[in-house]
């Protein structure tokens, strides 16, 4: 039972609430609703979200150890609590905190590029799009979801520049977007190829 919640009700509840959320998400920018400020909150309580399932992903496993005779020897008192907690941020944690790390990071990469160049490339929502893109897609699945989202604008791009011209601006937005559900569908099969286990410390 604790083995089925750790490596299937939890993560399919994850892809499921992130689907959900992205909907929602969608929902509110065709209608043109979608304000920083609404996916600064969506950000917020889909991140404390994350958290909860991180901690729940960690009681599991300590049971799971627990109830498996080999797995015990990794638990305390035959193990130091400094070398347990340090095994379940390795696994657990550590995808996490590298993909909040990496929202953030593109959050200001995408400050720091509308204020070096003149006028602005990306929209003030795109910042937090940043952000939840990296918490639903993952460490290191985010990697793959930049990668689709640039495949995306340029793809996008040459079809409005076809249809409108070669000066017409598509909105970056709407590829930041899409490019989630995609990641989401199609990362884990060619993450092999990309060798992008090795980004997991415990891989």
């Amino acid at each position: 039972m604790i083995s089925t919640i750790l490596t299937t009700i939890i993560p399919y509840g994850e892809l499921i609430i992130s689907v959900g959320v992205l909907a929602f998400m969608y929902g509110k920018h065709i209608r043109g609703a979608l304000t920083a400020q609404a996916l600064k909150k969506i950000v917020l309580w889909f991140a404390l979200f994350l958290a909860g399932m991180l901690a729940l992903k960690i009681i599991a496993g300590y049971f799971l150890l627990r109830a498996d005779p080999m797995g015990s020897l990794l638990l305390p008192p035959n193990q130091s609590w400094d070398w347990f907690i340090r095994l379940m941020f390795l696994h657990y944690a550590f995808p996490f905190a590298v993909s909040v790390i990496a929202g953030v990071g593109m959050y200001y990469a995408a400050l720091w590029t509308n204020k070096s160049f003149a006028g602005e490339l990306f929209a003030e929502e795109d910042k937090y799009i940043f952000v939840f893109a990296a918490l639903a897609t993952g460490w290191p699945y985010f990697i793959v979801y930049l990668g689709t989202a640039v495949i995306l604008t340029v793809f996008l791009s040459g079809i409005a520049s076809l249809r409108h011209g070669a000066d017409t601006r598509i909105v970056l937005t709407d590829a930041l977007l899409y490019a989630i559900p995609i990641t989401l569908l199609y990362a884990g099969t060619i993450a092999p190829y990309l060798n992008l286990g090795s980004l997991l410390l415990y891989a």
